[in-house]
């Protein structure tokens, strides 16, 4: 979209009419905050430039393919949808809306099955590479939305150029070892025994994180499982290989799924805890938890808070409120 261009009786671009600016970082400012305040959901990856030309600015407004339809503008006062088609802007009628809003419906739904068909195949044996199924698995996936539509392939070796943002989290003396796929690229984790997990990084941009070993059995039999370990696994993770997705420029929004695999029975680690503290067994051999809709880049303590919900699910399944890891702002406070 452009303004500052005029258009003839056809709906030609005719003649440039530039925008007088005294300050354009102002002016930019300005209408950014109000775009985000006027239309919900926001659009992700929106951006504004202002282009000098003739004595002032052209305003240059490229709005990407969105993947969270429909967007309700809240100008003057009321609630509107609209639609654009080839003879111009028009207001949604109820056919039109029931049909974005099925749009909008069946992409989460494949990003839904995604995460379960991937799981089920990790639980077979059958993900990117073999991992021993020891000590239950977490399983992790990080979607953008981009993925189900127009996009170009991510180039492996450009992933390969920033793979430190893509190493799984290994034991002491552990090690990673990168390489290229057929699906794209991969950093895979080992003990000193075996492999452990791994994270691909398909070329769509979908990313694909697996760690076994998250609970330790002890001489009684019963399961443990280090919440620490899993909150670091989730958050940490997360943090980090989204950090990677944003160098490689996919674009937001993205929706975070984790599940933990063969934990029926585990209890949690309660060093430090009080006895009256509930620590439920789990009931199920799959854990799923909440899913986390991210619809920009930002900073760690707002990707961890933003993480937040998942990670009290996780707490949630064993009977408690929530996690004793956030401290009262909602920053994620773990303990060493």
């Amino acid at each position: 979209m452009i303004i500052g261009i005029e258009e003839d009786g056809e709906g030609c671009a005719s003649r440039i009419n530039p925008i007088i600016l005294h300050n354009v970082e102002n002016e930019k400012l300005s209408i950014n905050n109000f775009l985000n305040d006027s239309i919900k959901p926001r659009i992700s990856g929106l951006d504004l430039e202002f282009v000098a030309v003739g004595g002032g600015h052209v305003l240059v407004i490229r709005v990407p393919k969105s993947f969270y339809p429909p967007h309700r503008t809240n100008g003057g006062g009321s609630s509107r949808y609209y639609v654009r088609n080839s003879s111009g802007v028009h207001e949604a009628d109820v056919d039109e809306l029931r049909a974005i809003f099925l749009q909008g419906t069946m992409i989460r739904e494949k990003v839904r099955h995604f995460h379960a068909e991937r799981t089920a195949l990790i639980m077979e044996n059958r993900g990117i590479y073999p991992i021993k199924r020891e000590g239950g698995q977490i399983i992790l996936h990080i979607q953008p939305m981009s993925a189900f539509g127009d996009h170009i392939p991510l180039n492996p070796v450009e992933v390969r150029a920033i793979e430190s943002e893509f190493r799984p989290q290994v034991p002491v003396g552990g090690s990673t070892s990168p390489r290229i796929n057929i699906d794209g690229f991969a950093v895979l984790g080992h003990s000193k025994e075996s492999s452990i997990g791994y994270c691909q990084i398909f070329r769509d941009g979908r990313v694909e994180y697996t760690r076994n070993t998250i609970w330790g059995e002890l001489e009684d039999g019963s399961k443990m499982l280090s919440n620490i370990n899993v909150e670091r696994h989730i958050v940490g993770s997360a943090c980090k290989f989204l950090k990677g997705l944003k160098a490689l420029s996919l674009t937001p929004p993205m929706l975070v799924s984790a599940s933990l695999v063969d934990v029926k029975g585990c209890v949690l680690q309660q060093s430090g805890w009080h006895d009256y503290e509930p620590n439920y067994p789990l009931e199920h051999n799959i854990l799923v938890l909440p899913e986390i809709f991210l619809d920009f880049y930002a900073t760690d303590k707002e990707y961890q808070a933003a993480l937040r919900p998942m990670v009290d699910g996780f707490w949630n399944a064993f009977g408690r409120d929530c996690s004793p890891n956030f401290d009262s702002n909602g920053n994620w406070t773990p303990a060493p």
